[in-house]
């Protein structure tokens, strides 16, 4: 079942020439970007995105499969808890825009250390298509590791955060009880934004989300 369910997955990919894809991994806050940046795009045309969190073997080639050879946008989670999980996932996938939320050490009983959990979202990248964008998180100490992979690849990366360098930077931030506004730089044109949600975190993936939309066209 499970390699009839890729094998569908892989024919519904090929059959959406028209759509422009997004695949998301992370350590956190991977399901919160995918559902935004699905809000974002679904007010510019038909948007298919993952159920849920439905990133895995299984999850992963469903998606897919739902997806309607019509729609414009495809946004895709990919997960992993261990090294290898998420290389033949983009492989179906076939993005043209992959974010990488960040690396923390999450999954660590699976790995010697925390390189490798980066090095296993790194592998995303592996399945993105030539001429293909990788967003990264510049306030991330692993940015400098995942640049050099996607550089390896000759991927184009736009970075998001507050770090002075980032292509998509946050400027301002302004935290309420349960929400949150903020004012960005995203690629050369500054944006003000409201959050339904609090945390700062959202407002770094917020940044990816805006940055991911512009790239998406």
């Amino acid at each position: 079942p499970l390699a009839a369910l890729e094998a569908l997955g892989i024919a519904a990919r090929a059959r959406a020439t028209e759509a422009r894809i997004v695949a998301i991994t992370g350590s956190a806050g991977k399901t919160s970007a995918k559902d935004a940046l699905a809000t974002v795009l679904s007010s510019q045309g038909g948007t298919h995105a993952s159920v849920k969190s439905y990133n895995n073997h299984w999850g992963v080639p469903l998606t897919l499969a739902r997806m309607p050879a019509d729609a414009r946008f495809g946004i895709f989670e990919i997960g992993m808890n261990h090294g290898g999980e998420i290389a033949p996932l983009t492989r179906m996938v076939r993005p043209h825009i992959a974010i990488i939320t960040n690396v923390l050490p999450v999954h660590l009983g699976n790995f010697d250390s925390e390189s490798g959990i980066a090095a296993a979202k790194a592998e995303i990248m592996e399945g993105v298509v030539p001429g293909g964008h990788v967003l990264l998180n510049r306030d991330n100490p692993w940015f400098e590791l995942l640049a050099t992979k996607a550089h390896a690849l000759d991927l184009t990366v736009t970075s998001f955060g507050e770090a002075a360098e980032s292509s998509a930077r946050l400027l301002r931030f302004s935290q309420q009880a349960d929400a949150a506004g903020a004012e960005a730089d995203i690629l050369g044109e500054r944006v003000l934004f409201k959050l339904g949600t609090a945390g700062r975190h959202q407002a770094i993936n917020a940044l990816a989300v805006l940055a991911a939309a512009r790239l998406a066209g």
